[in-house]
């Protein structure tokens, strides 16, 4: 079972290309790979792949994905959902 943030009150607005990163993670679903985040987001734009996983890293010092090894590789479960996310995007636009 996927931990999720249930309070949208600690959720912060995301920059464009981070938020890329989540829809990306969001449309995957769960234990998504670096692998596949890079290549769906260099779909949007062509950028290299450390700086895709500097994202990725911020991501989850934000609290927003979470990372687990496996193998050579990262898989990355989303903690807030998308659903909420939007909600939270919401409220602020208001």
């Amino acid at each position: 079972m996927t931990e999720r943030r249930e309070n949208t009150g600690s959720i912060h607005r995301l920059p464009e290309t981070e938020l890329t990163v989540m829809k990306i993670i969001w449309e995957n679903g769960e234990n998504v790979s670096s692998d596949t985040v890079v290549s769906s987001f260099c779909e949007y734009k062509k950028w290299e792949r450390p700086a895709i996983l500097t994202l990725l890293k911020r991501l989850e010092a934000k609290g927003f994905v979470k990372s687990r090894k496996e193998g050579k590789m990262n898989t990355y479960t989303p903690l807030v959902a998308e659903k909420d996310y939007l909600e939270f995007e919401g409220k602020n636009f208001l």
